[in-house]
């Protein structure tokens, strides 16, 4: 089985996944109670009356809408569309004077959700997809592990395990558009980080890491480094809220003026 070939109630299951993401029941990666119920995995429902109407082909329906090709689109638009904003916060950081910028916020006990195209069209497909890179405080963690003073470290997670155990390393002091090489499981590997501001990162892994604990080996098209883009979770979280109470003001408006 290849990674992009999966049984039709794998892809209705991340449709609904996709489905609550969209409408914020899900925004917390590391939340393991959302984002599958137990009815989504009920392949007999597909044989019920009310599902098979549902499932049943509109008129003018392209034939191949519910093909892997076609799956594997709307996941890219859902990758592309978390990107945009982060991508855009590049941006400002290349045309913004980072002289005298402020120092770089504290890394430690900080996470970033992570976000690829290069992922989504290379690695082994996911029902509930997730992503992030994590730096530990070392007050948290004193007593249980030994990093010099001034330093952090944490570890990668995607496909489902932790794929790479970061290092120790000094985090830089301001945030910069300088690559920031890193090693990880024990000088194993190598990868490299962009903290260009406080909120988001850019993180290049090469191909080898990236499937060191896949049960496929990398397609040839695959590209020899993957590109992700991370977005802090707490921030995340704060601009998701900030949205959320918007709408909230504005329903509200709408609800109090006269008909």
């Amino acid at each position: 089985m290849s990674s992009r070939t999966y049984p039709a109630w794998f892809y209705k299951v991340r449709s609904l996944v996709q489905d609550r993401k969209a409408r914020g029941q899900g925004i917390r990666y590391g939340d393991h109670d959302l984002p599958t119920q137990p009815q989504d995995y009920d392949e007999d429902l597909l044989d019920a009356p009310m599902m098979a109407k549902t499932m049943t082909k509109r008129p003018n329906q392209d034939d191949d809408e519910w093909s892997v090709e076609a799956e594997l689109q709307k996941e890219l638009e859902w990758e592309k569309k978390e990107i945009r904003p982060i991508k855009e916060a590049f941006t400002r950081a290349q045309q913004s004077s980072q002289r005298n910028s402020a120092p770089l916020k504290k890394l430690g006990g900080r996470m970033f959700k992570l976000w690829s195209t290069d992922h989504v069209k290379h690695c082994t497909a996911e029902v509930a997809p997730t992503q992030y890179i994590e730096f530990y405080d070392p007050e948290e963690f004193r007593g249980f592990n030994s990093t010099p003073d001034g330093t952090t470290d944490g570890h990668i997670y995607m496909v489902s395990t932790d794929v790479c155990e970061i290092d120790p390393f000094t985090p830089p002091r301001n945030p910069s558009l300088r690559t920031v090489r890193l090693d990880g499981n024990r000088g194993r590997h190598t990868f490299d980080v962009q903290f260009f501001d406080n909120h988001h990162l850019i993180l290049k892994m090469p191909k080898d890491l990236v499937f060191y604990k896949q049960a496929i080996s990398p397609p040839p098209e695959a590209p020899d480094v993957f590109t992700y883009y991370g977005i802090c979770e707490d921030y995340s979280t704060k601009l998701y809220r900030e949205k959320k109470r918007r709408e909230a003001r504005g329903e509200q408006r709408r609800s109090a003026s006269p008909a």
